[in-house]
């Protein structure tokens, strides 16, 4: 019985991983479409005044693109169908957390059905309320399937925003030599689609 319960065990905190893997991988979807956005936007006069153009952290960046949706530009007209998708998307911001930086345990109930345990560490000066976030198989599965949903209905969104705007030509670079010399090179804006 007891090696039953062990490969049962194993068996969830397999699961667990894959659950994590599946988050974390949806959520590295949405900062990809997300960072072609802001990447354009960066580049247009229209959003030249917003600083910094190109932020770190997810939430920096889903913020600043609610603040591109706002601002008068080509981005405006996107702002109806994308808006509520992101805010949408911010609901899961506490999953997102957890699976980034928590610790996961796995407990099995008597049927043998898992619980996972994602354990992190917070200060009160983070902002984090909870340090632990207890899922079941059934709310785990049903949290990332409506995480998946909205990435799906988030990507041809970012991806028409992308295709709509106008996009320069060229970008400038100035490379900068140890010896203090310097050289100008106009060079095309190219996408990964270029690529």
């Amino acid at each position: 019985m007891q090696l039953l319960q062990k490969s049962g065990y194993d068996k969830a905190q397999r699961a667990a991983q894959m659950l994590r893997g599946e988050v974390i991988d949806l959520f590295a979807q949405v900062e990809h479409a997300v960072n072609g956005v802001l990447i354009h936007a960066a580049a247009l006069p229209e959003y030249k005044t917003l600083k910094p153009a190109f932020p770190h952290l997810m939430g920096k960046k889903l913020e600043r693109l609610r603040m591109l949706l706002t601002e008068v530009g080509p981005l405006r007209a996107h702002a109806n169908r994308v808006a509520p998708l992101i805010d949408r998307l911010a609901s899961f911001e506490e999953l997102r957390r957890f699976m980034a930086h928590g610790v996961v345990e796995v407990a099995l109930k008597q049927s043998g059905e898992p619980i996972y345990v994602f354990r992190m560490d917070c200060s009160p000066s983070d902002g984090s309320k909870d340090s632990t976030l207890t899922l079941t198989r059934p709310d785990a599965q049903s949290r990332t399937a409506r995480l998946a949903d909205t990435v799906k209905a988030l990507a041809p969104k970012f991806e028409a925003i992308t295709d709509g705007m106008k996009k320069p030509s060229k970008h400038r670079i100035i490379i900068k030599s140890a010896n203090g010399g310097k050289a100008d090179i106009d060079q095309p804006l190219l996408t990964g689609r270029d690529l």
